[in-house]
């Protein structure tokens, strides 16, 4: 499997909502927590960048979406820290409901980090985000930030609880029959413990495109600057002829030779939604039943 350089990872751009988050970018983890968890510090120490992303204080300072690129359609994800105080109330909900959609909806995201602060882990927010992961067959990895605060005996407390609470959001579901134990690290990115652990869970998730990427001979993995922000679908011969379409997984289906384009939630939720335009899908499916009956 291919390790990726995370070091050489680059920032893309900021959104103000889910919605405004580009599409047909590839594949994307998301790190997750409530407010002043570790986020920004945490992706620093992956990055092994100091300032890659702002860091504070102030609980809930970051209330933007902030997209990284680490290689050519391999992304990660830094969403703002759900609970925030610094908004209305309104505003905490609304975001929370999109958070749900996102987890359920977002096409290519191929996991969740999900950041605890090791002295008080598992709040009703984290365990909102774990059922939701459950529901929706989204795979997680659950970060203990902030491990160096605490003794060598705190840790290990606060390790088995957390690994005892957990047993209950791996029982399965009707998207996810199969589900795995959710595997927990500790961390601290001050002196950057459990890096290296986080970051071979991420490239096992990013596999389905760097694996694509060892067959296809690219060894230049540079990170891009900037991504098509249109929010437009990609058409049916835009995704044939791109880079993109020749990295997402395909599927030969039943008694057709024409391979189709597969995400990893239409994957998870057993669907077959291609990385097509949906018109054109639709009108080549009319074409061909019209075909068979003639």
């Amino acid at each position: 499997m291919l390790k990726l350089n995370y070091h050489r990872t680059k920032f893309i751009m900021s959104a103000p909502s889910i919605a405004k988050l580009p599409v047909n970018n590839g594949y994307e983890v998301a790190f997750v927590g409530v407010s002043n968890a570790g986020k920004s510090s945490l992706l620093n120490a992956l990055c092994n960048q100091k300032n890659l992303a702002k860091t504070s204080s102030t609980p809930g300072r970051t209330q933007l979406i902030n997209l990284f690129a680490v290689a050519p359609y391999v992304n990660l994800v830094d969403l703002p820290g759900y609970g925030y105080a610094a908004v209305p109330e309104k505003l905490k909900i609304e975001w929370q409901k999109s958070l749900g959609t996102y987890l359920e909806k977002r096409e290519y995201l191929a996991g969740i980090v999900l950041l605890m602060d090791s002295r008080h882990p598992l709040k009703p927010l984290d365990q909102q985000m774990l059922e939701w992961c459950r529901e929706f067959g989204v795979p997680v990895v659950v970060v203990l930030t902030k491990i160096d605060k605490l003794t060598q005996q705190e840790q290990m407390k606060q390790l088995r609880l957390v690994n005892e609470a957990l047993v209950a959001y791996t029982v399965a579901s009707d998207e996810n029959p199969d589900p795995e134990p959710i595997q927990v690290i500790p961390v601290s990115s001050v002196k950057k413990r459990g890096i290296d652990k986080l970051a071979a869970v991420l490239d096992a998730w990013f596999a389905p495109v760097t694996s694509q990427y060892e067959q296809m001979g690219i060894t230049d993995l540079t990170p891009p600057s900037k991504y098509d922000i249109s929010n437009e679908v990609v058409g049916e011969e835009q995704a044939e002829s791109s880079l993109l379409g020749s990295l997402i997984a395909s599927r030969e289906t039943k008694g057709k030779t024409k391979k189709q384009r597969y995400s990893p939630t239409a994957r998870r939720l057993g669907t077959s939604k291609p990385f097509v335009d949906p018109k054109k899908a639709k009108k080549a499916e009319q074409a061909l039943k019209y075909k068979s009956k003639g």
